[in-house]
């Protein structure tokens, strides 16, 4: 292509746009209202590492598992997921509860299980989806059977205070025969 040709094709090119440009600049389009959803809040919610009472919350708990690894600890937290086994049904899986401090932006995830594998703890009755929990146990970072790993932690529930009291009072009896 000559220098002439690509000249004569851009001159061509430019009328095309200016016509185009002008003709549409007679008409008056409608005017379309847009109703938009207010702006979302990004700013992250604080969440503190302790309620007022000393109860962990579940950041708190994520936040420190390395140095509260084998202590024992009271958690607060919202029930996120139950995940349990039916009877008879091959398990993938522990079973387990998820807590976390806002349901709805759960970034940080506290899994508690039943170190006694439904012998004291029913989990699926104990634990509702979204109600508010306080719960006692201790840290760790692997289920008792090695099954389950997390680095966040693993809360280990402790038996009842039924089953504690109960089992005192019959070690305390077999102790003075």
């Amino acid at each position: 292509m000559s220098m002439q040709t690509i000249f004569k094709s851009l001159v061509c090119f430019a009328a095309l746009v200016v016509m185009a440009g002008c003709s549409k600049g007679d008409q008056a389009g409608q005017q379309i209202a847009v109703e938009l959803p207010p702006k979302p809040d990004l700013h992250a919610k604080v969440i503190p590492e302790k309620y007022d009472d000393g109860t962990l919350t579940v950041t708190g708990v994520v936040k420190n598992a390395a140095t509260l690894n084998g202590n024992q600890i009271k958690v607060r937290g919202r029930v996120l997921k139950v995940s349990v086994c039916t009877p008879g049904e091959i398990c993938d899986a522990e079973a387990s509860v998820q807590l976390t401090d806002d349901v709805e932006k759960s970034t940080r995830i506290l899994t508690v299980m039943d170190p006694s594998e439904g012998l004291h703890h029913d989990l699926a009755k104990e634990f509702q989806v979204g109600a508010l929990v306080t719960v006692e146990g201790k840290l760790s970072m692997w289920s008792l059977t090695g099954r389950t790993i997390n680095m966040d932690g693993i809360l280990l529930l402790d038996k009842p205070k039924e089953v504690l009291e109960a089992e005192a009072a019959a070690a305390a009896a077999a102790a003075k025969k």
